[in-house]
């Protein structure tokens, strides 16, 4: 993905409900055949409402098939480094979040 000229807080400006999600790990394939993931969020979730991020939200759980995912995706941001990876942003329409987790 090559990003937009729009930054994260651009996105977020423009969304009016929606998780912010900032990091995720433990991410494993489910079925390597249809490219379906399980993972958890971390280090940073939280709660859109009108265009603002309103308030930090529990770790989720979340079961999403990729390539499911990448069509879903309505906008991107600018490229930004994240750890070892250059990578845009992305809003995604739907995403499958499973459960809370007890995560911290």
């Amino acid at each position: 993905m090559q990003g937009s000229e729009q930054s994260l807080p651009d996105l977020i400006s423009q969304t009016e409900r929606a998780i912010l999600v900032n990091r995720s790990w433990y991410v494993r394939y489910v079925n390597p055949r249809t490219l379906e993931v399980t993972g958890m969020t971390r280090d940073g979730t939280f709660w859109v409402e009108d265009g603002k991020v309103a308030y930090p939200i529990k770790n989720l759980r979340f079961n999403q098939v990729l390539p499911d995912m990448l069509r879903d995706v309505d906008a991107v941001s600018k490229l930004d480094r994240y750890g070892n990876s250059v990578l845009p942003g992305v809003r995604v329409k739907a995403f499958n979040f499973s459960s809370v987790t007890d995560s911290i």
